[in-house]
């Protein structure tokens, strides 16, 4: 017999430790066939670096699946929603390593696919599914993730801010859906083989978002300070398809306006550097799909001297507008939640401002770091 709370403890767990097997692994398998991301000039590293993370991150979540399903009776997630993060895997895998990658349609149309599958196998788990408004938070749900798997492929452009930033929405799904379970009258600590999964469906979220987190975090020990494996578009991927997807289920419970703001909020610092980015390329007249060192994070590593400690910046703010998600979640059980909802929202609108206000004034830019890619391909690596 197990409890959501022993649940989440096993797939954090065994994810972790499945993950650092896999990063080792597939480390050495990388280096012996070539599989590296080579240095360009809009990238930081001067070698070559192994490319499977991603895969990683993907074998890691899949056996940790496997032990948890196999320790516990726990809600699950569809079959066809774990064939869409393989789906958004392939894609990033097929433009790691094709030569030129893939192009910037193809690219897009691949993750509005693997987006459709994934919401499209989620949208019985939502709590508005059955109401007037549930083709709204369907379209609501595919934009969403679309835009989601983008951010994190945007931000996945310094050692450790993926990852990092991945590990604390992690935390904030883990936090909300244990809230989300309980006000739907499971108790995290109750026995979950007493459990109707189909009458608690926020507690099959808990569970699956630990385990991003443990593969996220086995990750990391590999990948920050210094990287010797990276994520690749392979990993930036399957982690914004997976976390925006279980967000949006839980949203699904919180009423259109809340659920707006919580998500907005969880993902609000991803969010800011896509915003920064398309501002600042499109004031300078360069594409958007235009690669750079002009991120939210290079600007921050070079105004403290430090890319360490501008993704530790991010890192922090992510922390901030993690918690105030859970709030959010947190304000649909007490009076004036509306107010606690603003607040939030207004307070993870500070945050994001914050940190590209103190990325602006950086006067030491250099115009070498703005160098275009020497294709036209979408979303940075």
């Amino acid at each position: 017999m197990s409890t959501l709370w022993e649940a989440i403890g096993i797939a954090l767990v065994a994810a972790l430790v499945a993950g650092l097997i896999a990063v080792v692994g597939l480390r050495l398998l990388a280096m012996r066939f070539g599989w590296l991301d080579r240095p360009e000039r809009h990238k930081a590293h001067g070698a070559p670096v192994p490319l499977l993370g991603g895969v990683a991150v993907l074998l890691a979540m899949g056996i940790g699946a496997v032990t948890v399903e196999w320790q516990a009776f726990v809600p699950a997630l569809p079959i066809a929603w774990w064939f869409a993060i393989v789906g958004a895997a392939v894609v990033g895998l097929v433009d790691d390593h094709r030569r030129g990658g893939l192009s910037p349609r193809v690219k897009f149309g691949g993750q509005c696919l693997v987006a459709v599958v994934a919401v499209g196998a989620l949208v019985r788990y939502g709590g508005a599914y059955d109401t007037p408004s549930a083709w709204l938070f369907g379209v609501m749900g595919w934009a969403f993730v679309v835009l989601a798997m983008n951010a994190f492929n945007l931000i996945d452009n310094s050692n450790g801010s993926c990852a990092g930033i991945g590990i604390l929405v992690g935390a904030g799904l883990i936090a909300s859906g244990v809230l989300l379970a309980d006000a739907a009258g499971f108790s995290a600590g109750l026995e979950i083989r007493h459990v109707d999964p189909v009458a608690h469906k926020p507690a099959a979220v808990p569970w699956v978002a630990a385990l991003v987190t443990g593969s996220l975090l086995a990750f990391l020990l590999f990948n920050f300070p210094r990287a010797s494996i990276f994520l690749g578009d392979t990993g930036s991927h399957l982690i914004g398809l997976c976390l925006s997807s279980l967000a949006w289920v839980l949203s699904n419970f919180l009423g259109f306006v809340n659920a707006v703001v919580f998500l907005a909020v969880l993902f609000a610092i991803p969010l800011a550097d896509v915003a920064w980015v398309v501002i600042l390329r499109r004031r300078e007249g360069r594409p958007i799909s235009v690669g750079d060192r002009e991120h939210l994070a290079h600007r921050l590593g070079r105004r403290f001297a430090s890319s360490a400690r501008g993704v530790a910046l991010l890192w922090a703010a992510t922390g901030c507008t993690s918690a105030l998600a859970v709030l959010v979640v947190h304000a649909n059980t007490v009076e004036n939640s509306r107010i606690v909802v603003l607040c939030a929202g207004l307070g993870a609108l500070g945050i994001a401002g914050g940190l590209m206000a103190l990325a602006a004034p950086d006067r030491c830019r250099d115009r070498e770091h703005s160098s275009p890619l020497k294709n036209g391909r979408s979303l940075e690596s």
